[in-house]
């Protein structure tokens, strides 16, 4: 396995971003300010997230735990996607996320959608 860095931009919604949630089209553009994901093989063979701009520091799980209870807000999106990417795709080897953001989730940019985008555009390289 190599270490494989990829972003995603943020997006913001223009028209219609509660249309979506009944199955409508909306228009979204991207912005200028994107999410970084750097992927590369565990030390420890477990799943390791650290996230720093989301006080995130070296979140651990085995993977045969990923996915499973109550997961911190923090490190869903990512725990909850790597757990379905290994059902689709098995792995021995555990991997070691960093993300680092270049705008604030409060802002309501996208960053759990481009968190998503972009780890698994990074652990499927």
């Amino acid at each position: 396995m190599k270490i494989s860095k990829v972003s995603a931009p943020g997006k913001l919604m223009l028209l219609g971003e509660h249309s979506v949630v009944f199955g409508y089209p909306c228009l979204v553009t991207a912005v200028d300010l994107r999410l970084s994901v750097t992927v590369r093989p565990s030390a420890s063979n477990e799943f390791v997230l650290s996230a720093a701009d989301l006080g995130v520091h070296e979140y651990r799980r085995s993977l045969d735990q990923l996915g499973q209870g109550i997961l911190p807000k923090a490190v869903r999106f990512i725990e909850v996607a790597y757990a379905l990417f290994l059902e689709r795709f098995p792995q021995t080897q555990a991997v070691e996320v960093t993300s680092k953001n270049e705008f604030t989730s409060a802002y309501g940019l996208g960053s759990s959608s481009a968190s998503t985008v972009a780890f698994l555009a990074a652990v499927a390289d």
